[in-house]
């Protein structure tokens, strides 16, 4: 799942496939993505499997609902002050935060698939082609991985999978893996779990230079700068 917020809070379409979203930017701006793995949710949360995340519609709203969206957006604040102002207990903050986003979603915000008129069908093989996609690179994340070993994993094509990934995710699959290494790498060097080469190597970066530009495209700065902010914090 992914949730993205610039001032409102945004929840995977019914199908629960990823979407890119696309937002009106202005020098005020600020984006936030939480990446919640669907393996993840569902082993918290079984019942995730005949349920949906409904929170796209404000209007819709219970006034319990929306008192408690305000509250999450509460939290979505949080999250970015924790990310702008790192510490020795920023890992922390960051799990105390989307665990409790989670939890405030499933509690508030979950309908009946079978209550929202959506019809599943086709996309039910996209939506566990996706999550099988996930979980590898999940498991394999810190090894090399290929096109290969990952159209292997749902028996298609490379070629296919290829396109296949670009329109579920409006990405590609290397900008994926790169994404889910550099989240667990942001986690060692805010951890200070070894040097720049070592955070590189632990996350399946072939050099610190991949590294520097993974978080380049994801935290628009290298980990060299976060790394000596942090030093100079410290």
């Amino acid at each position: 799942m992914i949730l993205r917020s610039t001032g409102n809070i945004f929840a995977p379409p019914p199908a629960q496939l990823i979407h890119s979203i696309h937002t009106h930017n202005t020098p005020e701006s600020r984006a936030l993505s939480v990446i919640y793995p669907y393996d993840y949710v569902r082993r918290l949360y079984p019942k995730i499997e005949t349920e949906i995340i409904a929170v796209n519609d404000p209007h819709q709203f219970t006034s319990a609902q929306q008192a408690m969206y305000l509250n999450l957006q509460g939290h979505f604040d949080q999250l970015y002050l924790a990310l702008q102002r790192p510490s020795a207990v920023t890992n922390l903050r960051l799990e105390a935060e989307t665990v409790q986003i989670l939890a405030e979603l499933l509690t508030y915000f979950t309908s009946a698939k079978a209550s929202t008129g959506v019809m599943y069908g086709k996309d039910a093989l996209a939506v566990e082609r996706i999550q099988k996609i996930s979980t590898y690179v999940a498991q394999h994340y810190t090894e090399p991985i290929s096109l290969t070993d990952v159209a292997q994993q749902i028996n298609v094509t490379k070629e296919y999978l290829t396109r296949f990934f670009k329109k579920q995710m409006a990405m590609t699959v290397g900008q994926y893996v790169n994404l889910v290494r550099a989240q667990h790498a942001y986690e060692d060097l805010l951890g200070e779990r070894g040097n720049l080469t070592t955070i590189a190597s632990m996350n399946g970066f072939a050099s610190t230079r991949a590294l520097n530009r993974a978080f380049q495209t994801v935290y628009h700065q290298s980990a060299a700068e976060i790394y000596k902010t942090k030093h100079t914090w410290d």
